[in-house]
C-alpha cells in the first residue's frame, strides 16, 4: 500500500556489502570519554527531539554528557569541538586594540 520513495528494494552490489559504515570525521577522536557509537546515538536521540533525562536513562551515560554533546552541537555544529590550534573559538572580542588604548584617555576627560 505505502511505498518509500528513493529506497532501493533490490539486493546489495558486492561493492555495497563490502563497504563499512561511514562514521563522520569529525567524530572520530580519541579525547573523548564516550566512543562513537554511543556518540552517534546521542546525536540521533537529540534530532529525534527526546528528553535528555530519557537519553541518560537509555544509553547509561551521564545527564552532563548529554548536556555536552548538545551545546557542542549548538556552537560548532558537531558533537565535539574542533582540534584545531589556528581556531579561534567563542565570539570576538567587544573593543577593539585601538579602542582599548583610547577608552583611558576618554575616561580621563569625561571625568
Amino acid at each position: 500500500m505505502f511505498r518509500a520513495h528513493s529506497v532501493p528494494t533490490g539486493p546489495l552490489t558486492p561493492a555495497q556489502v563490502r563497504r563499512p559504515p561511514t562514521v563522520p570525521r569529525e567524530l572520530l577522536t580519541k579525547k573523548h570519554r564516550l566512543d562513537v557509537r554511543k556518540r552517534l546515538d546521542i546525536y540521533r536521540f537529540l534530532v529525534f527531539g527526546w528528553h535528555e533525562v530519557d537519553i541518560t536513562k537509555y544509553m547509561g551515560v551521564s545527564r552532563s554528557e548529554v548536556y555536552q554533546i548538545e551545546r557542542n552541537l549548538k556552537l560548532y555544529g558537531s558533537t565535539c569541538k574542533p582540534s584545531n590550534p589556528g581556531v579561534q573559538l567563542g565570539r570576538p572580542r567587544k573593543i577593539g586594540s585601538k579602542d582599548k588604548q583610547a577608552l583611558p584617555k576618554e575616561l580621563h576627560q569625561s571625568s
